[in-house]
């Protein structure tokens, strides 16, 4: 073997776990970040990440849940794609494709946030928040049935859920033969507002650490500064 193809051979390993490490830390890095609402450096970390080969089944969830921090909706859909389209651990499935519908909401897809959450579901029967959801879509798509159906299942299988009450009344309104869809018969959390944070804690977070969605850095994405990320 030539000695230029032995030095190769030597350096190549190297070099892989000096990019694995860079991934871990830029990853590392990102989640701070993440949990300060610092979105726009979040995502600039993640995506450094991402280019250092970081394969943890978090990076894309949470890439695109910064993304939907400051309402990019397209590229927070698009890293939720990303992320399921590689070989994630069982576990994470559910969380993906229930925040990829959540999102989908968010842009006022209904029927196609409507499929995924039901994908969320096939995958992880705990996301029953979906269940809440899916009937404010069908609400939204003026479908009283489907409605009624998805609340009355919610109540089921989250028999203490914190909307309960909420659900209850809007039900005996919706079973009144005389009923029709005015609006505001019930606050749609998808709806953008003013006066509130755009998203709620039902987007699931596993870090565990976010509650408000409020950013602290409000700049365009494009604006992320290398510097701080790298400090």
């Amino acid at each position: 073997m030539k000695r230029e193809n032995r030095v190769l051979l030597m350096v190549l390993p190297l070099l892989c776990l000096l990019l694995l490490s860079a991934g871990e830390d830029f990853f590392d890095k990102g989640l701070d970040f993440y949990k300060q609402k610092r979105f726009l450096l979040a995502i600039g970390a993640f995506k450094n990440a991402v280019e250092m080969g970081n394969k943890d089944p978090r990076l894309f969830l949470l890439l695109g849940n910064s993304y939907v921090g400051i309402d990019d909706y397209d590229k927070a859909i698009e890293s939720y794609q990303k992320g399921l389209q590689g070989a994630l651990p069982m576990a994470y499935y559910g969380v993906y494709y229930f925040n990829l519908a959540y999102t989908y909401g968010l842009k006022k897809l209904y029927p196609q946030a409507i499929t995924t959450f039901d994908q969320a579901l096939a995958y992880d029967t705990n996301l029953t928040y979906a269940y809440w959801y899916k009937g404010m879509l069908y609400y939204k798509l003026k479908d009283k049935t489907n409605t009624i159906r998805e609340w009355e299942t919610y109540l089921i299988v989250n028999p203490k859920g914190p909307q309960n009450e909420n659900i209850r009344r809007a039900l005996e309104l919706l079973r009144d033969p005389n009923f029709a869809f005015p609006d505001g018969l019930v606050q749609n959390p998808m709806d953008k507002s003013t006066n509130q944070p755009t998203i709620a804690e039902p987007l699931v977070d596993i870090s565990g650490a976010l509650g408000d969605y409020k950013p602290e850095d409000k700049e365009k994405a494009e604006d992320t500064s290398l510097e701080e990320i790298e400090k």
